[in-house]
């Protein structure tokens, strides 16, 4: 059974969450994919990632950002920071 673990902290005037999912995890193709459509390579998937990543540029002026890991069996993590500066 997967779990997902929610973590939350403040260094450097940054917020920084994570989400860990420790499910099944992405393949390293698969992972590029989901990378290159929240830069807006691809338009059809990941329309909420996309979104995501574009108002944290605008709302923190490129002082936040969102990057995705995962290991294909491990599980996945998302991490989100934006800057205390902007809030």
């Amino acid at each position: 059974m997967s779990k997902i673990k929610i973590k939350a902290f403040i260094r450097k005037n940054e917020v920084h969450i994570s989400v860990i999912d420790t499910g099944m995890g992405l393949s390293r193709e698969r992972l590029l994919m989901v990378r290159k459509a929240i830069e807006g390579e691809y338009t059809q998937e990941h329309i909420g990632l996309q979104n995501t990543y574009k108002r944290l540029g605008r709302r923190y002026e490129n002082k936040a950002g969102l990057k995705i890991f995962s290991k294909e069996g491990i599980g996945t993590a998302v991490q989100i920071w934006f800057s205390l500066e902007k809030i």
